[in-house]
């Protein structure tokens, strides 16, 4: 397995955020990171737009969770370690974190449709808390929403035969009640450190 190699900073700008995700995040076996490359036109902000479908059958657009506290994260339900880590570290960021008036939500976005059908995608957002939710959609739709939220993803071995396994950016993305692009959170981190970057958004979002 290659070794995990991640690049941990705190850039002071949305544009260095970008910047460091085209310099690349980390690697981490099955689940390798690619980072994703602007097209620099930065004509559209970071995750917007794009429209896929929730668990239950609903839209899911850039104007679902308005109000909110958002981190996104892209990967699959056969992923062996990236995927279950960082939504089980975030699932405790928001115990840590406790009620807000704006909330903290995750949203597990799939990139492997075919496997990751709504009713597997809920009971596995399900089984790490409340304030996970899920979507996926057409291939299409997969690929213009990693590309507004700048991710990469590439299937890795035998897809005909079911048997592959998927290498997808790692790092989760942070963005404010209003939309906005906030930071990103490496693989890695854990609930405190995830509690810690959220608690220090909302304090300058605040102000």
């Amino acid at each position: 397995m290659p070794s995990i190699r991640a690049a941990v900073t705190r850039p002071t700008s949305v544009l260095s955020q970008i910047g460091r995700l085209v310099a690349g995040l980390l690697l981490c076996g099955a689940c390798a990171a690619a980072p994703p490359a602007p097209d620099g036109s930065g004509a559209l902000p970071v995750g917007r737009p794009f429209s896929l479908t929730g668990t239950r059958g609903q839209l899911v657009d850039e104007r679902s969770f308005n109000g909110q506290w958002l981190v996104v994260f892209f990967g699959y339900t056969g992923c062996p370690d990236v995927c279950p880590s960082t939504l089980a570290a975030l699932a405790h960021a928001q115990q840590l974190l406790g009620p807000r008036p704006q909330p903290v939500h995750g949203l597990f976005v799939s990139v492997d449709p075919d496997r990751d059908t709504p009713q597997v995608l809920r009971a596995y957002t399900e089984a790490f808390g409340p304030g996970l939710s899920a979507a996926t959609g057409t291939r299409a739709q997969i690929d213009a929403a990693a590309r507004a939220f700048r991710i990469r993803y590439a299937f890795e071995g035998d897809v005909a035969g079911g048997r592959y396994t998927v290498s997808h950016t790692a790092a989760a993305l942070l963005f404010d009640p209003a939309g906005g692009f906030v930071t990103l959170i490496p693989y890695g981190a854990t609930g405190e450190d995830m509690r810690d970057t959220i608690a220090a958004a909302m304090r300058r979002w605040s102000w």
